[in-house]
């Protein structure tokens, strides 16, 4: 199993700042230091409003800083009008980054997928579009397709991967990614595998990849498949739980306003975290029992995303990864 970490869009997180973003390329550098194999980030600097820097500067800053972890970027819905460019940025940043950068697509943590299907089918087409352009700059086959919300008829490529880029597909917990990547034969970053829907899904997602993946001539490969849970590890539960006393308030907040999360009622963030299932506040056994809960509900998969979500400050917070380095990663 491979280990990563995801940074997911909020506002109360900041990343559109200098401190915000310096925060997490701090992290970064130490969870390249600890070994970890991944870094997703998700982006809402698509949209055509942003004036924040662009992936390409981001991410050149963050792989001259580290030296192994994979950085993934593009975890959002592409805007139509862009997505030749974004697909430029992406093959011009693998490029120079010895096949560091990963590229992700997808509605990723949105409330948009609050519906049963998810996105809409504009949407669902720009998904396909930006697909397809980093595919055709891979120079790997060419893929037509229907504009018809999940009614694809690709013509098979010689290749049955996207051998210069590697690429993922994400969603919360709709069937949206299991869709793209069984019919693209691409990897799959389930982000809402800690929340109620997102945990019960996890088997259907798995047979509608797996469908999707038969029917266009594709490996169901659960390597590829990558599930988000948010932690946070101490030496006892009572020493992490003082840890998150002030973050997890907020944090619960703020999945209340995402439609794409139903949270219980506030209170203390940090006991409704652990008794509704919404993520690991405890020790490395606790880490364990959740990773192994996974791989049962969902048959199995290749690779665990820590969600970042800021329970604790920066100090617990790297002690939380090199608890989890040390006394998880060795053990599952």
């Amino acid at each position: 199993m491979k280990y990563g970490i995801y940074f997911p869009p909020g506002r109360h997180l900041d990343r559109r700042t200098e401190s915000g973003q310096k925060k997490d390329l701090m992290l970064l550098e130490y969870l390249d230091k600890l070994g970890f194999d991944y870094a997703w980030f998700a982006e809402s600097r698509l949209e055509e409003r942003q004036t924040d820097p662009t992936h390409e500067e981001f991410i050149s800053i963050a792989t001259k800083r580290t030296h192994k972890i994979k950085i993934g970027i593009g975890v959002a819905q592409p805007n139509s009008k862009n997505i030749q460019s974004l697909a430029n940025q992406v093959m011009h940043l693998s490029n120079i980054n010895k096949s560091r950068v990963v590229f992700g697509a997808g509605p990723g943590f949105l409330g948009a997928e609050s519906s049963n299907i998810g996105i809409n089918n504009d949407q669902f087409d720009s998904m396909v579009k930006s697909i397809k352009a980093v595919k055709s700059l891979s120079n790997i086959g060419s893929i037509s397709e229907k504009s018809i919300r999940f009614s694809l008829s690709p013509n098979k490529p010689e290749n049955n991967s996207f051998s210069a880029i590697e690429f993922a597909v994400a969603s919360h917990s709709s069937p949206i990614a299991a869709v793209l990547a069984g019919t693209f034969g691409l990897g799959m970053l389930s982000l809402g595998a800690f929340t109620a829907g997102g945990f019960s899904n996890l088997s259907s997602i798995w047979e509608i990849y797996q469908r999707k993946a038969k029917a266009n001539g594709y490996n169901d490969d659960r390597s590829r498949w990558s599930l988000a849970v948010p932690m946070h590890l101490a030496k006892s539960q009572g020493d992490a739980q003082h840890d998150v006393r002030f973050g997890s308030d907020q944090w619960i907040r703020e999945l209340q306003t995402n439609r794409a999360c139903l949270s219980p009622k506030l209170g203390n963030g940090a006991k409704q975290i652990i008794e509704n299932g919404l993520g690991v506040i405890g020790t490395p056994k606790d880490a364990i029992n959740k990773i192994r809960e996974l791989e049962q509900k969902s048959g199995g998969f290749g690779c665990i995303l820590l969600a970042a979500h800021q329970w604790a400050d920066i100090e617990a917070t790297k002690q939380s990864y090199k608890i989890f380095r040390d006394y998880v990663i060795n053990v599952i």
